[in-house]
């Protein structure tokens, strides 16, 4: 071997070949050796100087690390730092920080956390944390968004508030009631129960005490009731048919029918069996019946009356006047007079008289009777008079009228008197309300 580009006779080298990657070393004076590799190694001498390859640093080398001050680069990698040296003593995994036991911190705002077991706390994102002092007592008030009261949950109860605080009513055993109000005051179940669901257009009555059920419908019917007042629909009838009353049970619809509408003043009659028609209406009639029976309304004129027939019908008709007799119509009236003008005869028995027109009198008192002329009379119209009781016939005029029997007259408001208990009269106006003629029987004073 050539060192120094002389030949150093007096240094020795392995005779044999070096391992690959073995490294050479002087193990004695004037002595080459090769130094066996290691794996993943770093090169370390003894306490001697002996060097070697170890994957581990030797403890003054390694002393030399743990109590370096500063770390100024590179990533530590090493095991936990335990709080004694400055560390958590916790590993944290990628992001958390755990602290173990009580954490105080020093500097500006020294803080000291102190916990008595294990504790989670959730911050939120921004803010204050409040401090106890700060937090409301329980329970909480209604201000505070809480009930004001210590509440046991009841199942199938129900939340109401008094006037102070929440409050939970609590739940029935029995099904179906309903929840009702208690005029500001505490709300109560109703003793009645309903049912759950109920099918379209049905109603609800009181099957029993307490109870509410469905009243079935019934398309176009009436709500009625029995004779112990339970309620059912009672089905549609047919047109025309009318709801009737019963005294010993439900009501029922008419076996006959009647018409929906009627014009004024119709009145309705049995057309045929069970069906009841309109009458049709007339003014100025009155009702008759026909030979079977059916109605009818007969109208009348003045004067007409209803003349009735075994054979058919009754008709409207006039009087027929007879010989003698004359027939005035009239609205609502029929007058009738003799030919002599003579309607009524009249027996008199007190004194005085005022004489009728066209009317004769029997003359029949034990003392003079006097019969008074009328102030009013139209020409032609009479007067007749019989004597028949003893006392005798005074016929008195008024003033402005006279009276003319034979060649003898009255004066003005003078009279007449009969001379024998038989003796008979009568007198005609021949000027209105003034002149009267007389004829008789017997002799007749005038005065």
């Amino acid at each position: 071997m050539t060192v120094n580009n002389s030949l150093d006779t007096n240094l020795l080298f392995p005779q044999a070949g070096a391992a690959i990657n073995t490294i050479l070393w002087c193990s004695a004076a004037n002595t080459v050796a090769g130094l066996a590799t290691g794996n993943s190694g770093t090169l370390i001498t003894s306490a001697g100087g002996v060097p070697s390859i170890s994957s581990t640093l030797p403890s003054a080398v390694q002393g030399n690390i743990t109590t370096v001050g500063t770390i100024s680069s590179g990533t530590w990698q090493g095991s936990v730092i335990g709080g004694t040296y400055g560390g958590t003593g916790v590993n944290n995994g990628a992001s958390t920080l755990t602290l173990g036991g009580n954490l105080t911190t020093s500097g500006a705002f020294a803080t000291t956390f102190t916990m008595t077991a294990g504790t989670s706390v959730t911050f939120p994102t921004s803010g204050t944390l409040a401090t106890t002092s700060a937090i409301p007592s329980f329970p909480l008030s209604l201000t505070n968004g809480g009930t004001n009261a210590s509440l046991t949950a009841n199942n199938g109860g129900i939340f109401y508030s008094t006037g102070t605080a929440g409050a939970i009513l609590a739940g029935t055993a029995t099904a179906n009631q309903l929840l009702l109000s208690g005029a500001s005051t505490t709300p109560a179940w109703s003793t009645s129960t309903y049912p759950a669901t109920n099918a379209i257009n049905t109603l609800l009555y009181a099957s029993s005490a307490n109870v509410m059920a469905a009243l079935s419908t019934a398309n176009s019917g009436v709500l009625v009731t029995s004779s112990t007042g339970v309620p059912s629909i009672l089905a549609a009838g047919t047109t025309g048919q009318m709801l009737q009353a019963s005294s010993a049970g439900t009501p029922a619809w008419s076996t006959t029918t009647y018409p929906a509408t009627n014009a004024i003043n119709t009145l309705l009659y049995a057309s045929s069996a069970n069906v009841m028609s309109a009458l049709t209406a007339t003014a100025n009639g009155t009702l008759i019946t026909g030979a079977a029976g059916i109605p009818s309304i007969a109208a009348l004129t003045d004067g007409q009356i209803i003349i009735g027939s075994s054979a058919g019908a009754p008709t409207a008709a006039t009087i027929t006047a007879g010989n003698g007799i004359t027939v005035t119509n009239g609205h609502n009236s029929i007058s009738l007079a003799t030919a002599a003008g003579i309607v009524a005869w009249n027996t008199s028995t007190s004194s005085p008289v005022t004489l009728a027109v066209n009317n004769g009198y029997v003359s029949n008192l034990g003392s003079t009777l006097t019969f008074n002329v009328p102030a009013t009379v139209a020409v032609g119209q009479q007067f007749i008079i019989e004597g028949l009781g003893a006392g005798l016939s005074l016929i008195q005029m008024n003033t402005g009228q006279t009276c003319h029997f034979g060649n003898a007259a009255t004066t003005s408001a003078g009279s007449l008197t009969a001379t024998n208990q038989y003796d008979a009269i009568t007198i005609t106006c021949t000027v209105a309300n003034t002149t009267f003629n007389a004829r008789g029987q017997g002799n007749w004073v005038t005065a």
